[in-house]
C-alpha cells in the first residue's frame, strides 16, 4: 500500500471516504508497536495528542478530529490517556476532494519506557487518493469506534475526597462508566 509508512515504532495509515453529499472523510490511523502507547486529546499528567496537518504551497490547515475512547494508562503515580491498540481518528477534509501535491503530516508522541517524537509526510497523488477510497461499510465500521456523543444530563458534587454524580436519566444503560477528562484543567 502506498498509503501506509511504518516508522521505528508504530505504523501509520490513511484512507478516504467520499459521501454523496458531505465533504470527504479521511480515516488517519496510527498502529503503535506492541509495548508502546500514543495519547488521546487531553493526554493527562503527561504527552501530547497527535497532531495532523494538510499543506499546500498556499497554506497549512491542521485537521479536527473524530477521537475515539481512550484508554487510562497508568505508570508508577502518572495518570495518561491513551491507545496502545491499531486507532482510527476520523477528520472531515477541509476540501471538496484530496488534491495531488497536497501534503498529509501525521506527528505524534509515542512512549514505552521512553517517549519519541515521530511524523510521516506523504505527497497526495491522484493514484494515492483513489487507492485509498473506501465503501461506505468501511467507513460505518470506523464510524462505529468514534466515542459518540450524548446528550446526557448529570449533577456533581463532593462529600470528603468523594466526587458523586447523579445522572437523569440517561436513555442507554451506564456500565462501569470512566469519565475521561476532554480538556486539562
Amino acid at each position: 500500500y502506498a498509503y501506509r509508512q511504518k516508522t521505528d515504532h508504530a505504523e501509520f495509515s490513511f484512507k478516504f471516504y467520499q459521501p454523496a453529499d458531505l465533504p470527504p472523510q479521511a480515516i488517519l490511523q496510527i498502529t503503535p508497536d506492541p509495548g508502546w502507547h500514543i495519547y488521546w486529546r487531553n493526554p493527562g499528567d503527561s504527552g501530547l495528542p497527535p497532531n495532523f496537518t494538510l499543506q499546500d504551497k498556499a497554506s497549512t490547515v491542521e485537521l479536527t478530529l473524530a477521537w475515539p475512547t481512550p484508554k487510562l494508562i497508568t505508570k508508577d503515580d502518572i495518570i495518561t490517556y491513551g491507545y496502545e491498540v491499531k486507532t482510527a481518528f476520523i477528520a472531515a477534509w477541509p476540501e471538496l476532494m484530496p488534491q495531488a501535491n497536497q501534503q498529509l503530516e501525521a506527528e505524534w508522541l509515542i512512549c514505552q519506557d521512553i517517549c519519541l517524537s515521530e511524523n510521516v509526510t506523504f505527497t497526495l497523488s491522484q493514484a494515492l487518493i483513489a487507492d485509498a477510497l473506501i465503501s461506505p461499510a468501511e467507513f460505518s465500521a470506523y464510524q462505529a469506534k468514534i466515542t459518540p456523543k450524548t446528550e446526557l444530563e448529570a449533577l456533581y458534587y463532593q462529600i470528603g475526597e468523594d466526587l458523586i454524580w447523579r445522572f437523569e436519566k440517561p436513555s442507554f444503560e451506564l456500565k462501569n462508566p470512566y469519565l475521561f477528562p476532554s480538556d486539562d484543567g
